[in-house]
Protein backbone atom coordinates (compact mmCIF):
# COMPACT_ATOMS: atom_id res chain seq x y z
CA UNK A 1 0.00 0.00 0.00
CA UNK A 2 1.32 3.89 -0.55
CA UNK A 3 2.21 5.76 2.22
CA UNK A 4 -0.98 8.41 1.17
CA UNK A 5 -3.13 5.54 1.42
CA UNK A 6 -2.64 4.55 4.66
CA UNK A 7 -2.52 8.30 5.65
CA UNK A 8 -6.10 8.75 4.24
CA UNK A 9 -7.34 5.27 6.00
CA UNK A 10 -5.79 5.99 9.52
CA UNK A 11 -7.27 9.76 9.37
CA UNK A 12 -10.73 8.53 8.39
CA UNK A 13 -10.18 5.72 11.21
CA UNK A 14 -9.61 8.68 13.59
CA UNK A 15 -12.52 10.82 12.56
CA UNK A 16 -14.67 7.77 12.86
CA UNK A 17 -13.67 6.92 16.50
CA UNK A 18 -13.76 10.68 17.20
CA UNK A 19 -17.62 11.46 16.18
CA UNK A 20 -18.88 7.72 17.66
CA UNK A 21 -17.02 8.63 21.23
CA UNK A 22 -18.44 12.09 20.77
CA UNK A 23 -22.08 10.93 20.04
CA UNK A 24 -21.61 8.10 22.46
CA UNK A 25 -21.41 11.04 25.27
CA UNK A 26 -24.07 13.04 24.34
CA UNK A 27 -26.28 10.01 23.95
CA UNK A 28 -25.48 9.42 27.59
CA UNK A 29 -25.27 12.53 28.71
CA UNK A 30 -28.25 14.30 27.91
CA UNK A 31 -30.83 11.41 28.72
CA UNK A 32 -33.37 13.08 31.20
CA UNK A 33 -35.18 10.94 32.81
CA UNK A 34 -39.17 11.18 32.41
CA UNK A 35 -41.26 13.65 34.60
CA UNK A 36 -42.35 12.16 38.03
CA UNK A 37 -43.89 12.92 40.61
CA UNK A 38 -44.76 10.98 44.01
CA UNK A 39 -47.84 11.82 46.43
CA UNK A 40 -47.77 10.02 50.05
CA UNK A 41 -50.64 10.82 52.69
CA UNK A 42 -51.39 13.67 50.25
CA UNK A 43 -48.08 15.41 49.81
CA UNK A 44 -46.89 15.83 46.60
CA UNK A 45 -43.10 16.04 46.38
CA UNK A 46 -40.94 16.29 42.92
CA UNK A 47 -37.64 14.83 42.40
CA UNK A 48 -34.81 17.02 41.34
CA UNK A 49 -34.19 17.58 37.99
CA UNK A 50 -30.56 16.12 37.99
CA UNK A 51 -31.41 13.10 40.76
CA UNK A 52 -29.52 12.02 43.85
CA UNK A 53 -25.94 13.53 43.49
CA UNK A 54 -23.40 12.75 46.10
CA UNK A 55 -20.21 14.78 46.65
CA UNK A 56 -16.53 13.24 47.49
CA UNK A 57 -13.83 14.99 48.78
CA UNK A 58 -10.35 14.17 49.42
CA UNK A 59 -8.14 16.25 51.14
CA UNK A 60 -4.61 15.62 51.73
CA UNK A 61 -1.88 17.34 53.26
CA UNK A 62 1.62 17.53 52.22
CA UNK A 63 4.48 19.48 53.03
CA UNK A 64 4.63 23.29 52.21
CA UNK A 65 7.05 24.37 49.78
Amino acid sequence: MTSNFKKIAGASLLTLAVLGGAATYLTTSLNTPAHTSVAFDGVTTEPSQFGDRHAEVIVTEGQAS
